[in-house]
């Protein structure tokens, strides 16, 4: 065999295969694009399917309320808006409620429950005197409900703040004085403490940590707390770092201020107590003991007039 033929065969050998590689390649490409089409297919049908197991609350409810929530934020006044927020964030947050929760919330509360009412009293066996006074003092007992429930929501939580503050007071004075800075105090509180207050300069932490500066984070605190205490006790700590005395001084002195306050509110209360059991003490207690004590002797005096 002489070198012509062994190149001959050299070149049909490579004709050859660049003909089959050429040939075989769209079909590899074809079966690789039908594979990465079923395996598409194949996701999008788990998405599905995923979202078909999904509880009813998060596929039809949640978005439904997001979209209606939005609608009624767009036409919320902005001064309402921010008011409503600011309630809100003092009462933190009731029953889990977002702004937009809140608004769809009430809005239910004052304009639906009212129109079923009426739809409800219209077909009831009432005059029309009736149904107007009725259908009157429900829609105004609806209007003001969601703000009166608010409102008790704020006055609880300032009550539960205020009667929180000395035993933290206590921790982070120990905290300061056994050397630790007293946003660490902080921390620790908010890591031991699993109370509102606790929450509140757990917040304050993460409000540093994130680049705000102390004395605007304790402001922030402030504001959403609203209470003279936590507020007597802030300014305290804001007024002694600006003018460099001893934290842990500061601390003992709040301390021991917010106990005597703690005690004379109990006292107070206390000695509230006998004036407020007056009314159940007439109106109920006073009626049985006449029955218990005059009745055998009006008994008697009615038999002996009934002998004469």
């Amino acid at each position: 065999m002489d070198w012509t033929m062994i190149i001959a065969f050299i070149g049909i050998s490579h004709f050859i295969y660049l003909g089959i590689a050429t040939v075989l390649r769209p079909v590899t490409n074809i079966k690789e694009r039908i594979k990465q089409i079923e395996d598409i297919y194949s996701d999008q049908g788990a998405i599905v399917l995923d979202e078909r197991r999904k509880p009813f609350g998060e596929r039809v409810i949640r978005p439904f309320t997001s979209k209606v929530s939005k609608e009624i934020y767009k036409r919320t006044p902005k001064g309402r808006s921010k008011e409503i927020e600011r309630k809100l964030e003092i009462a933190g947050h009731p029953y889990g409620l977002s702004l937009s929760g809140w608004i769809i919330a009430s809005s239910i509360v004052t304009w639906v429950l009212p129109i079923v009412f009426i739809m409800i009293i219209s077909i009831g066996p009432y005059t029309n005197f009736m149904k107007v006074l009725y259908s009157v003092l429900f829609f105004g007992f609806c209007f003001i409900f969601p703000n009166f429930v608010l409102n008790q929501k704020i006055r609880e939580r300032k009550f539960v703040l205020s009667r929180q503050l000395p035993d933290i007071l206590d921790l982070m004075t120990v905290s300061v004085e056994s050397g630790l800075s007293f946003d660490s105090a902080m921390a620790k509180v908010a890591e031991k403490g699993s109370n509102e207050l606790s929450k509140e300069f757990g917040k304050v932490v993460y409000e540093i940590q994130m680049g705000i500066s102390r004395r605007q984070a304790l402001k922030n605190m402030v504001q959403r707390c609203d209470t003279d205490d936590v507020r007597v006790f802030l300014s305290s700590v804001i007024q002694a770092e600006q003018l460099g005395v001893s934290i842990g001084k500061v601390l003992r002195v709040q301390s021991a201020q917010m106990r005597t306050k703690r005690r004379q509110r109990a006292e107070e209360l206390a000695m509230k107590a006998p004036i407020k059991m007056i009314i159940p003490i007439v109106f109920f207690i006073f009626p049985s003991m006449f029955v218990v004590i005059l009745g055998p002797a009006l008994i008697q005096i009615k038999n002996m007039l009934i002998g004469l």
